[in-house]
């Protein structure tokens, strides 16, 4: 996979280029689309060249143009949604203790790409670098294909809690939610499927019976709502469940 990096040429302390290269170590393992941004210049240091999760453009031409490029691909819609999470959650974040900031991670999904050919991408985000008030400098996103054409799920959480804070589009406002306890035989088993291994596989390497693994599976799927083990493993992944 090839990529885009532009550095800030003048940005000394910390050197981003430690970022950058882990960014592009991620982008080499994995077909996501993987970034930094720049809070404090509103700019990108680095994009992956993903063009089937860009709407079809290329890194360089984003990052050249800037962000006005990008809201050109995001569904005019999509673009108040996130206007509107974008302002509440910074209500939110300023309730967080300082030092638990460098710990949030947020998930939300948004659509790239106009009409029929929109895509809805989901996307992890959280801090490399933070200030003194951890306030948020560099930012490390990932964005992945969401199995679903129009779900909404805008979350964030800290890393060492439980407690999960979703926003309602409808209300504008961010509500407590829990993990989603699975057991960790549950957990083993989805991690297993994610890697491409079969039912009948899985009961091996765990030393169990297909029907106990297959007893996992249901009761996983009552658990998240999900109806089959491709749903289920990317729900986990996308809620931080494996």
């Amino acid at each position: 996979m090839s990529s885009t990096v532009n550095t800030a040429t003048d940005r000394k302390p910390g050197d981003v280029a430690i970022y950058v290269a882990m960014a592009e170590a991620v982008a080499r393992m994995t077909f996501a689309l993987v970034y930094l941004w720049d809070n404090t210049r509103s700019q990108f240091i680095y994009l992956s060249d993903n063009r089937d999760l860009l709407g079809g453009r290329s890194a360089a031409r984003i990052m050249a143009m800037g962000l006005d490029e990008l809201k050109e691909l995001v569904p005019d819609d999509d673009l108040r949604l996130l206007h509107q999470v974008a302002q509440s959650f910074e209500a939110n974040y300023s309730r967080i203790p300082t030092h638990l900031r460098h710990e949030v991670v947020v998930y939300l999904n948004f659509r790239i790409g106009r009409g029929n050919d929109s895509l809805l991408v989901n996307q992890k985000i959280s801090w490399l670098d933070v200030d003194d008030h951890g306030r948020p400098n560099i930012i490390f996103g990932i964005g992945t294909p969401s199995v679903h054409r129009t779900e909404r799920n805008i979350f964030f959480k800290i890393e060492s809690a439980d407690v999960f804070r979703s926003f309602d589009p409808e209300t504008g406002l961010w509500s407590e939610t829990y993990r989603i306890n699975i057991t960790d035989d549950e957990r083993r088993m989805l991690r297993l499927s994610q890697s491409g291994f079969s039912a009948k596989e899985i009961a091996s390497i765990m030393s169990k019976s297909a029907d106990t693994i297959n007893f996992y599976r249901k009761c996983v799927y009552e658990k998240l709502d999900v109806s089959n083990i491709a749903e289920a493993v990317a729900h986990a992944v996308h809620y931080g469940i494996i």
